[in-house]
C-alpha cells in the first residue's frame, strides 16, 4: 500500500507496518528557505512542529520516500529513501525546436507563493536586463490564479495566457523555459513538463536543487545578472538550445519515466 503525504498518518497508522508513506516533498525545509530570504510568517516554533511532524509521527512506516535525492541522502540516516515524481507525460521523440521570435516561458499556478515570488523576480529583476541585449524577447506567464489586477500594468512584451488545456503544445511554441525559483522543497516537476516539450532550461540552484542532473541538462543561474545572461547565450545559439533539449529529455526518460518509477518502486517494495 501507498499513501501520499503526512495527511493521513493520523487516520492511517494502523497501516504502517504495510504501507510506504510518500512525503513527496518536505515542508519544513520550504519553509526554512523562505525564512532565508525573509519572505513568509512561519516562526521558528512553525518550521520545528513541522518538522516534527513530517519525520518524527512518520517514523513508524515500514518505508518513506522523498522526491529529491538531495533530501533522501540528507536524511538516509532516517530510513527516507528516494523516490522520484513521474512525469506526467513523456513522447516516444523528442519535439523539434520552436521558430520564430525569442519567447522566453514560464509556468505555475500563481496562488502559491513560491511561483508568485518567482515571477515577481522573473518581471522586476531579469526580463529588464535581457531586453536590454534583445529588445525583441517576450515572456509568457502560462498559469492561473493570479493575484486581482496583477498583469493590468505589465508591458506589452508580457503575455499571461491563463490556464491552457494544452500544455505541452504551449510549451513547445517558446524559444527557453525560465524558472528562477527563489525557495521551495521536493523537485520542480515543472522542469520535466518543459523537458517533455523539448524546452531548454534556465533555472536557479533551488530550481535545479534535488534532481539528479549531470550538468548538461539545465543551465544553472543564480542571481539576476546570471540569469539573464544565460537566457541571452540560450535565445541567441539554437546549438546551445539542441544540446539542452536533448540531454534533457534522455534524462527525462531515464529518471523520470512511468517505466523507471514502476522499476524503483518495485525495487522499495520488495
Amino acid at each position: 500500500m501507498i499513501l501520499s503525504r503526512t495527511y493521513f498518518v493520523r487516520s492511517h497508522r494502523e497501516w504502517a507496518d504495510s504501507a510506504l508513506l510518500d512525503l513527496d516533498d518536505l515542508e519544513f525545509l520550504k519553509m526554512a528557505r523562505q525564512r532565508r530570504i525573509g519572505g513568509g510568517d512561519a516562526s521558528a516554533y512553525d518550521l520545528a512542529a513541522t518538522a516534527f511532524h513530517e519525520l518524527g509521527r512518520t517514523q513508524a512506516f515500514r518505508r518513506r520516500t522523498v522526491a529529491s535525492a538531495v533530501d533522501a541522502r540528507r536524511f538516509r540516516l532516517l530510513r527516507i529513501d528516494h523516490l522520484p515524481n513521474v512525469a506526467d507525460f513523456v513522447p516516444d521523440e523528442r519535439p523539434a525546436l520552436a521558430d520564430g521570435e525569442l519567447s522566453v516561458a514560464f509556468m505555475g499556478n500563481l496562488a502559491y507563493h513560491a511561483n508568485l515570488d518567482s515571477l515577481q523576480f522573473l518581471l522586476e529583476e531579469i526580463m529588464p536586463r535581457v531586453r536590454v541585449a534583445q529588445p525583441e524577447a517576450r515572456l509568457t506567464v502560462i498559469g492561473g490564479n493570479a493575484p486581482d489586477g496583477y498583469f493590468d500594468q505589465c508591458p506589452s512584451w508580457v503575455e499571461a495566457t491563463g490556464f491552457v488545456d494544452d500544455l505541452q503544445t504551449e510549451l513547445a511554441r517558446h524559444s527557453v523555459f525560465a524558472a528562477p525559483v527563489r525557495y521551495g522543497s521536493g523537485t520542480k516537476t515543472k522542469l520535466l513538463s518543459s523537458f517533455a516539450a523539448g524546452l531548454p532550461v534556465v533555472t536557479s540552484p533551488e530550481g535545479a536543487n534535488g534532481f539528479s542532473f549531470d550538468g548538461s541538462e539545465v543551465v544553472v543561474a543564480d542571481g539576476a545578472d546570471a540569469f539573464a545572461s544565460a537566457v541571452l547565450r540560450a535565445l541567441g545559439s539554437r546549438q546551445c538550445r539542441e544540446e539542452l533539449a536533448s540531454s534533457a529529455f534522455r534524462y527525462l526518460v531515464r529518471e523520470h519515466s512511468l517505466s523507471s518509477f514502476a522499476g524503483r518502486l518495485d525495487t522499495l517494495l520488495a
